[in-house]
């Protein structure tokens, strides 16, 4: 592309049928229509995003939906014809500890440090008891939900035969209502 860019400009500033304000306007004018198409593809990019966005959601809520459904009709599994089948995974939550650092400076004085703070090492001093919660770090419980879903259980050797599923602008904007 560079090749052909610098044969056109060296065509265009070589032009003696060109006067300067013509070879000027017309270097502008293509640098202006790249930059046009560069902000054109930007706009797209975030718009394709936006859709990804709205799409990701339609199908974690479809999957939700289907296994709510299915486990309060006391369906656990249906077995399909191109798909091996769809399991139900009932609405869980798990707990977590999550390392909290509150004074860097001295757990770095405590030598709790590779280059940066050694979360590892702070985690392990804070379950043998080695540290207390006043020493700069303490645990935190994190609670962290998950919805029902489904498992799709493909089928191997199979080619997948594609649905036509139409998301209307409707329940796009359902999805987003929801948030």
């Amino acid at each position: 592309m560079s090749y052909s860019i610098s044969h056109a400009v060296n065509h265009v500033l070589s032009n003696p049928d060109l006067k300067e304000e013509e070879k000027a306007d017309y270097i502008a004018s293509s640098a202006l229509h790249l930059e046009a198409e560069e902000e054109r593809i930007s706009t797209q990019i975030t718009h394709l995003k936006d859709v990804k966005t709205k799409l990701k959601e339609a199908k974690e809520q479809l999957k939700s939906i289907t296994a709510e459904v299915m486990i309060k009709s006391g369906i656990d599994k249906l077995k399909g014809l191109n798909i091996s089948s769809l399991t139900a995974q009932a609405y869980s939550e798990s707990e977590s500890q999550e390392l909290i650092i509150d004074d860097e400076d001295e757990l770095k004085d405590l030598g709790y440090v590779i280059v940066s703070l050694d979360e590892k090492r702070i985690k392990q001093a804070l379950n043998d008891g080695e540290l207390s919660e006043i020493n700069g770090a303490h645990f935190e419980t994190v609670t962290k939900s998950k919805s029902a879903t489904i498992r799709i259980n493909k089928r191997r050797n199979i080619n997948p035969i594609a649905l036509d599923v139409e998301v209307l602008p409707n329940d796009l904007e359902e999805i987003e209502d929801e948030k």
